[in-house]
């Protein structure tokens, strides 16, 4: 992963190689998919997080890779995006 070979981590570049394993999977790999819903909530595009989240969950609604501290991850998303759709009405 070349994203990493360096002394300050390239995220962007890190995007394009899950967008990458996104596609070439046909969104079947769930780390792919995981990272890339992390990459836009810490972006705080939550809309886009959320896209790649709600495909994860359903990908992954059989298997058990969505463990207890991913679920807690989810939830924590959750409560977060609801907290910035609150503070968008009220403007």
């Amino acid at each position: 992963m070349t994203w990493l070979d360096s002394e300050k981590p390239n995220i962007e570049y890190a995007k394009r190689d899950w967008e990458k394993a996104a596609s070439l999977s046909e969104n079947n790999s769930l780390s792919a998919l995981w990272n890339l819903g992390v990459y836009f909530w810490y972006k705080a595009d939550f809309t886009k997080a959320e896209e790649w989240f709600k495909i994860l969950r359903e990908k992954a609604s059989s298997e058990d890779w969505l463990d207890s501290k991913k679920r807690n991850a989810l939830s924590i998303f959750e409560t977060e995006r609801q907290r910035g759709d609150k503070k968008s009405s009220k403007r």
